[in-house]
This record gives C-alpha cells, structure tokens and sequence, in this order.
C-alpha cells in the first residue's frame, strides 16, 4: 500500500506515528486521510465536513387512526456533517521566526532534517492527547478532550449543551460523581459501567489510551483480578499486541495502552473506527515560507489537518480527578 506521506520521508514519519498508540492505530486502519486540492483553500479558513451517525427528527413517527402528532414552529435540526477547522502548525530546527500559513517557501539549496519531522509528530502527538481545541486563541487542533468532554461542549461545530443534540455527546465517567476516585480494587467495576454505555452489539471501542495514574491502577489491578478469581474474564494479559512497540494488555477483549500526552487521571474509550486524522494535501509535511532576519532563510516545516470524529457518541473517557 502506498503511503500517504512525502515519498522521501514516508519511512520516517511512518516510524513517528507508530511511537504514539491512537496516531499508530489511525494510520494501520487507514484512517489517517489526505484532504484538501489546492492552496486557495486554506486562505478561506476552511472547516473539514465530516459526515456523522445523527439522531431521527422528532417531528416524525408513527401512529394510528387520530392521534395528535407534533408540528411545532421550531422543527428539529437533523445535522448531516460536523465541520472541524483546519488547524496550522509549524516546526523547525531554529526558534524564532515567523510563519505564514498562505505561502510555500520557493525550492532553494536548505533542507529539513530529520528532528523538524520528530518535532511536528511530537507536537501533533501531544496536541491530540491534551488539546481541547481552544488553546493558543483557538489555534490548536482538536484533541481527546474535545472529542471526549467531562461535560458537554461544542465539538464539530455542534452545540452538546443543547437537549436537541445530547445525541452528540460522547459517553463519560467522573470519580467525583461516583464516590471519589479509583483504586486498583475498583477501577475494572468502574470501567464495566462507562463500557456498558459504548456497547452496540459487537460494535465497542477498540482501544483504551490511558494516562500514568489510570494506567497504574489499572496494572496493579491485574494482580488483585488473578488473585481473585481464578480465570479472571475481564482481563487478558496474553493479548496478542497489534501495534507494534507497545505491551499487549487487555481488558475485555479492547487493548489498553499508556500514553504519556494523556492526562494523568484519564482514560479515553475510543472507538477509533469514527476517529480520522486528516491532513490537508499542501500541507502534508512540507516546507512553509518563514521570515527572518538571516542573510539566508531556513526552511520550516507545515502541517494542517485536524482530528475528527463521524461518531462522537460512541467514544468515551473516565476521569478519575477529584479536584
């Protein structure tokens, strides 16, 4: 399979994504998307439509012989598409210089090294762990806790805090609503209850990406679960691991990986089969212009995209904070 990458560093940055567990498990399923055609495109400050999994409207059902049916002057909206901004970033060897997301630096003899791609992925790695989307003026893409809020939000350009879009909100377990924080001896119980709420079927989140506290639990919990019971159901710590690098645990069936850009106390469900990481086409890991006050300009290295989700309401996130 052709890579999706500049074909000169296509091994290198494909190395990159699978040193972080989502950013690796995007590109194997081939959710990581090209999007975009042509440079004009970015100057409009464009948004990624993503289609999503919406609700019915409530103005139709069924019924039978005379029955009073609601015609009200304020119909439900049925939303087809979340739009996601296309966020730009930046990285380069040397501090201090000035980007402009709109021009391609002209072909000249400098060459981006090696670390300018391990900077970016690091970046985008750490953005998606801990981003809400707001940060830097609203500059930064939009991350895990956007897509999975302790509390409703706007995400994807749909208001959660309306009643009329609760269908949108993603799935969430808070310890200080639920008698205080997690220990190795409760956080599976705790788990089964957020995990029953993102089952449909054989459809559930494939993989778990927890953070250093929860991770730890949830270690120490595979000894207080082996030691109770005997064939212990909810844990496989055999797992064949899929993504290449990182330790193959388990819990019911779904691979739970340790992700240091993820908030200590979290750990997100994801269903990463709703999850895309879209990368604008000029915008894929090449040379921006910059503007400095060398004699000789450097090359600096641009990326725009975003991550998105067609299915909010099937990702989840335990926060065990009870600050």
């Amino acid at each position: 399979m052709k890579s999706i990458f500049p074909e000169d560093k296509a091994e290198l940055l494909t190395a990159l994504f699978n040193t972080h567990p989502l950013l690796a498990r995007l590109l194997k399923s081939g959710n990581v998307k090209l999007t975009g055609s042509s440079m004009p495109e970015l100057a409009g400050d464009p948004w990624i439509p993503e289609p999503i999994m919406f609700a019915e409207n409530d103005n139709g059902g069924s019924y039978s012989g005379y029955e009073l049916k609601s015609t009200t002057t304020d119909p439900v909206e049925v939303i087809s598409n979340a739009h996601y901004a296309v966020k730009q970033y930046a990285a380069s060897n040397i501090a201090a210089h000035s980007y402009s997301g709109y021009d391609m630096l002209p072909p000249d003899d400098g060459e981006l090294t090696d670390e300018a791609y391990r900077l970016m992925v690091e970046i985008l790695a750490m953005h998606i762990g801990r981003s809400d989307g707001t940060g830097n003026d609203g500059k930064d893409l939009d991350g895990l806790p956007a897509m999975c809020s302790t509390k409703p939000n706007v995400y994807g350009g749909i208001n959660r805090l309306r009643a009329s879009n609760a269908f949108w909100r993603n799935q969430a377990w808070r310890a200080r609503e639920n008698g205080g924080a997690a220990t190795k001896e409760t956080i599976l119980a705790q788990w089964d209850k957020l995990l029953l709420k993102l089952i449909r079927g054989e459809d559930k989140p494939d993989l778990i990406i927890a953070g250093l506290k929860v991770y730890s639990l949830f270690e120490d919990s595979l000894l207080v679960e082996t030691r109770s019971v005997p064939e212990a159901p909810r844990l496989d710590i055999n797992a064949p691991g899929s993504l290449a690098g990182f330790k193959p645990l388990s819990y019911r069936g779904i691979e739970v990986l340790f992700d240091n850009n993820v908030d200590p106390d979290r750990a997100y469900f994801l269903n990463t089969k709703y999850i895309k990481l879209r990368i604008f086409r000029d915008r894929n890991f090449v040379a921006l212009n910059t503007t400095s006050r060398e004699p000789r300009r450097p090359q600096a290295l641009s990326w725009a995209g975003n991550l998105t989700c067609s299915g909010a309401q099937y990702q989840g996130v335990f926060d065990n904070s009870v600050d």
